[in-house]
């Protein structure tokens, strides 16, 4: 049975970090059906002034979050010192657990696209970043009954299970146990993003996601004492 489109998320521009253009397209209205993505940002851009203010020393907890690169480059680094950078077609993941601190600094680059998604713990993310060519078609086997998977249309209007879908949206599969992803006339590039569904409450504020409001109350408590940091931040970079 196909996946079927069951609901688009397009987004709105916006600004985050320290002055960074995005388009922030999945966020606090989308938590329940999109479970366990929480937010997705999406940057594309040929104006470095559009982002050379980056995202400065911030702290995370309760998330996991993964950068994808299309094109451009960005300098990651942490509170331990940890300092790596991705470029064209390479992500990283940042798992925060219970509290890190880092920094995510855009360079000056021909073109800087690609997103940044947040996922709640202890979600695992399998991802496929899709190039068609014009009028191509590609169709593959999903099966899982407690699978969430979504699309996004980095660059290009695409088909997707029948459906056309618009560039830079977010648009949720439902159940079923195979996917189609068409082309029209131009090339396309989209993410193909699965991952476990948790059903868990979720507490969001900022950059901290908890299940409760009294465990995000605790967790700023202990960012304004000096005690948010647990243990170390995991990174991991892949082309």
């Amino acid at each position: 049975m196909l996946r079927k489109v069951v609901k688009q998320v397009q987004g709105y521009r916006t600004q985050d970090g320290a002055g960074v253009s995005l388009v922030r397209v999945l966020g606090n209205q989308t938590v329940d059906l999109y479970d366990p993505f929480l937010m997705l940002d999406a940057f594309d851009s040929t104006n470095p002034s559009d982002y050379m203010a980056g995202f400065p020393m911030h702290p995370h907890r309760g998330i996991e979050t993964f950068t994808f690169l299309s094109k451009g480059i960005m300098v990651h680094e942490d509170h331990l010192g940890t300092k790596a950078a991705i470029h064209d077609g390479e992500a990283q993941w940042l798992t925060a657990g219970s509290g890190a601190f880092h920094s995510e600094m855009p360079q000056p680059s021909k073109r800087m696209l690609g997103l940044q998604l947040w996922l709640n713990i202890p979600a695992k993310l399998d991802y496929y970043d899709i190039h068609l060519n014009p009028n191509s078609r590609i169709e593959f086997d999903r099966p899982g009954e407690n699978k969430s998977i979504m699309v996004f249309t980095l660059e290009g209007d695409a088909i997707v299970s029948g459906t056309h879908v618009d560039e830079k949206t977010a648009a949720k599969l439902g159940d079923g146990d195979q996917v189609t992803i068409e082309s029209g006339d131009q090339p396309i590039e989209i993410i193909y993003m699965a991952s476990d569904k948790l059903n868990e409450p979720v507490a969001w504020y900022g950059p901290i996601v908890m299940n409760t409001r009294e465990e995000l109350i605790e967790a700023y408590t202990e960012l304004d004492s000096g005690d948010f940091i647990k243990q170390q931040a995991t990174y991991e970079n892949k082309v």
